[in-house]
């Protein structure tokens, strides 16, 4: 039978101790850690130009993709090529139809949606446009130049379909990206 060396056991046991005991310290936050307060805007102008003022400024990706090759899987990319040629050729249908397509292989893909949307405009579908470029922009999030041409779509079909309040909050999102990309004036189509 194996002996039991005397103080062998103490060592783990007093490390094991100490381990439990560091992790129920706690420490009070104090005051200046605390985040500053901000007055209750009193406006919806004082709470725009609050939001403003606190958003950060990387909210834009600038090294964001700016077109469907850069981010399309091979068969998407057929589809939107195929689509391009419909649609030069006159064939619309058929070419929203390849977008469709496109779409459900990847339904995530905001260039997709976009490109639908723009089309579904040339196709004199404002309403169905503006939805599709809205869902567009869901999925772009960060990306200014999807936006950008999301809200060239939905201003022009809000404006057709007389929704002033719309058409004027759109052309107010192009005015402010446009000046945020400069000479940037890609559309969705070559």
């Amino acid at each position: 039978m194996m002996k039991y060396q005397e103080g062998v056991g103490i060592v783990p046991a007093v490390l094991l101790s100490l381990l439990l005991l560091g992790g129920c310290a706690s420490s009070t936050p104090k005051a200046e850690d605390a985040p500053a307060t901000r007055p209750v805007p009193q406006t919806v102008e004082e709470a725009d130009a609050q939001d403003r003022e606190s958003a950060p400024s990387t909210l834009w990706r600038f090294d964001a993709p700016r077109d469907a090759e850069q981010v399309s899987s091979a068969p998407v990319k057929t589809l939107i090529r195929q689509a391009t040629i419909e649609r030069d050729a006159g064939l619309m249908d058929r070419a929203a139809a390849s977008l469709e397509r496109a779409v459900r292989i990847e339904p995530r893909n905001a260039f997709v949606w976009g490109m639908l949307a723009a089309l579904r405009l040339e196709m004199d579908m404002p309403r169905e446009a503006s939805s599709l470029a809205r869902k567009s922009n869901s999925l772009a999030q960060n990306n200014p130049f999807v936006q950008l041409r999301n809200w060239r779509v939905i201003a022009e079909a809000e404006d057709i379909v007389d929704d002033d309040a719309d058409a004027d909050e759109a052309e107010d999102k192009v005015d402010s990206l446009e000046e945020l990309l400069g000479d940037y004036d890609e559309e969705w189509w070559p």
